[in-house]
């Protein structure tokens, strides 16, 4: 069993490394995602594929937690995740955008 905080950073570098592979000023990317948010097929599509990745994300993060955490906690981490990497993709400096993020789960809510 890992700390959560090394699941946390382990998910911020493996997110980041995903993005190379398009960047948001990527005109095909742009058009690409155009694509699926204008086809509701494509946008039901994309919807289940999350809830597949938030289901295994919630597995290994609560199968990998030290202490354990319940799968409910560890679905809400997922989705809290999931919901980052979303909102990151359309912001014109995605790897500050997420690790501010995720600076959220690691440090607690600023000022508080």
């Amino acid at each position: 069993m890992v700390p959560a905080s090394w699941c946390i950073d382990a998910l911020q570098r493996h997110l980041i490394a995903g993005r190379k592979f398009g960047h948001p000023g990527d005109p095909g990317l742009r058009a690409f995602v155009k694509l699926i948010e204008s086809t509701p097929a494509l946008r039901d599509c994309e919807r289940r594929l999350l809830e597949r990745h938030e289901a295994a994300l919630a597995e290994a993060i609560a199968a990998s937690s030290s202490p354990p955490v319940p799968l409910v906690a560890a679905t809400a981490l997922a989705r809290f995740v999931l919901g980052a990497l979303d909102l990151a993709r359309d912001q014109p400096n995605y790897d500050q955008t997420l690790t501010g993020i995720l600076d959220i789960l690691r440090h607690g809510w600023p000022g508080s």
